[in-house]
């Protein structure tokens, strides 16, 4: 009898485990806004597209003296959580940076990724 209630329990926990592992978090929606007009992006290339640039930018070191940016990324996630950045693009040089929060943390975008959300943000 305690062998079977033993196989039991490991079983439930085996399943509950597996259950755990498959909640992946991830992005279902990104808006970038400016001026007031927000764009909604709920395909999966260019959620992939935003994702990339902003989780591999670099953390600029020092003191930042940055104006308002011009745009503001959001990114919703799968679970009813939200990440807010401003984003700085020079269109021009192909160039970006973001900041999350605090003026303390500015990480700057590669220039391929900027690149890339400039194309998207112009068409």
């Amino acid at each position: 009898m305690k062998s079977r209630i033993r196989f039991f329990l490991l079983f439930i926990l085996s399943l509950s485990f597996l259950t755990a592992c498959g909640d992946e978090v991830k992005v279902i929606k990104a808006t970038i806004e400016s001026n007031g007009i927000q764009k909604e992006y709920t395909d999966a290339p260019s959620i992939k597209m935003i994702e990339t640039a902003v989780n591999s930018t670099k953390k600029e070191h020092g003191a930042i003296d940055v104006g308002p940016s011009e745009y503001k990324i959001i990114l919703d996630y799968n679970d009813d959580k939200t990440t807010r950045y401003d984003l700085h693009l020079n269109i021009e040089k192909g160039s970006g940076y973001l900041i999350r929060g605090s003026l303390d943390s500015l990480f700057r975008l590669k220039n391929k990724d900027a690149k890339k959300l400039i194309e998207l943000i112009t068409k």
